[in-house]
């Protein structure tokens, strides 16, 4: 069962070593996205020895998020991984979704089916 808890966005601690790369470009795309559709992705944090919130998954949203000026997230806490299998998750949770392309023509049909408002 998902432990799901809401924090201050401040005291959420970015992933020093995170290998994802989140430009300026890219946060102001994540946080148009999250004012026009909300926070449906929750940020996943691990809890370090000494109690402090480190973003496994979310890294970007939680820039965005301070972009916005948000003060508070829910968050998915972590608590069963150990320290490795952290940093191996949040590897592989950056990865898998590159891994596959789109089908294009579902997704050019995708597409020419959305209203003008998207």
């Amino acid at each position: 069962m998902a432990n799901i808890k809401t924090v201050n966005v401040n005291d959420l601690v970015p992933y020093a070593q995170n290998a994802k790369v989140h430009t300026n470009k890219q946060i102001q795309q994540i946080a148009e996205s999250i004012k026009k559709y909300g926070m449906n992705s929750l940020i996943q944090v691990w809890p370090d020895p000494e109690g402090r919130l480190i973003v496994v998954v979310g890294n970007g949203r939680l820039s965005a998020l301070k972009k916005l000026g948000e003060k508070t997230t829910e968050v998915e806490i972590l608590d069963h991984l150990t320290d490795d299998e952290r940093k191996a998750y949040g590897l592989i949770d950056n990865q898998l979704t590159l891994n596959t392309p789109f089908d294009m023509d579902k997704l050019n049909m995708e597409l020419e089916n959305l209203g003008p408002d998207i």
